[in-house]
């Protein structure tokens, strides 16, 4: 979050920093970035879809895909709007020992607590999740359906039935025969199990699954903050550590999926390959 990024990278005391202006913003710039990562998941999904079950139509261009990145920042900017309203600061009391101290943390306003702002909000926010999950999974419904065609053996794609005709064919109508030895054309069946429509599911199923992961510790502090009632209680440093892990846990997602469709691809890893041994660096310094 931006207030985090400023804590730590900061020396500001607590009368410098206007803690309402900050909660505002944080929430907003949090909802804004993981809705546009969710459309770029589905952009992603998109053009899979495009080059598998449509591969005589043209693609999206880079400038066409900035273009479509900039035009949904703005409409889910738009749409988290309401977050600058809602959120607020919250002054609480923590017990330490004998001694209570009081802090402010980020919390949704008392006045518009289950209020229709608030729900107008967190629908905005679960529709556009629901959409981004199941758009995303019905193009890669799709994409496994036409790869598992394309892998099927070719016997049984080209098989056709073959109609009974008591009528004699005329011989101009007989297909004309090569002169020369003919080849026989002889296609594999199963070369590899590691066929495409599976390497396509296994980059689905470990980006849903590191998805999924990111989340659970998310959730489960939530979970343990109201159930043991952990916001009224002073924490140590270790877990004030953990905690703040489990907050931020959701980021792996952000970073690690250009990192797991960027290693799908052979190209690139051989630049990878090529970027750490510093191969370009050792041919370049041989040449001259």
């Amino acid at each position: 979050m931006l207030f985090d990024v400023i804590v730590k990278t900061t020396v500001l005391d607590a009368e410098d920093i206007v803690m309402v202006s900050m909660c505002k913003f944080s929430h907003f710039q949090v909802y804004t970035n993981h809705m546009l990562c969710g459309f770029i998941l589905t952009l992603i999904a998109h053009q899979r879809y495009k080059k598998v079950c449509q591969p005589h139509e043209a693609s999206i261009k880079i400038n066409k895909a900035a273009c479509l990145l900039l035009c949904a920042g703005a409409l889910f900017a738009f749409i988290c709007l309401p977050s600058l309203v809602v959120h607020s600061t919250q002054r609480i009391q923590l017990k330490y020992g004998d001694q209570v101290v009081r802090v402010v943390i980020c919390r949704i306003a008392k006045k518009y607590d289950h209020s229709a702002i608030q729900a107008v909000l967190s629908s905005l926010l679960t529709i556009a999740f629901v959409v981004v999950l199941l758009v995303t999974v019905t193009y890669y419904v799709h994409i496994t359906r036409a790869l598992r065609n394309i892998d099927l053996p070719f016997s049984e794609r080209v098989a056709t039935p073959v109609k009974s005709d008591s009528s004699p064919q005329r011989k101009e109508d007989l297909p004309e025969q090569p002169s020369g030895p003919v080849q026989e054309w002889k296609v594999p069946a199963s070369e590899s199990s590691y066929s495409i429509s599976q390497h396509t599911f296994r980059i689905f199923v470990l980006v849903t699954i590191v998805f999924t992961i990111s989340y659970v510790p998310h959730l489960a502090v939530l979970a343990l903050l109201n159930i043991y009632h952990m916001d009224t209680e002073v924490m140590t440093s270790t877990k004030r550590f953990f905690l703040e892990l489990a907050y931020n846990s959701p980021y792996i997602s952000t970073v690690s999926n250009p990192v797991i469709y960027g290693f799908a691809r052979e190209e690139f890893r051989q630049q990878c390959l090529q970027l750490i041994t510093l191969q370009k660096y050792r041919a370049r310094r041989s040449y001259f």
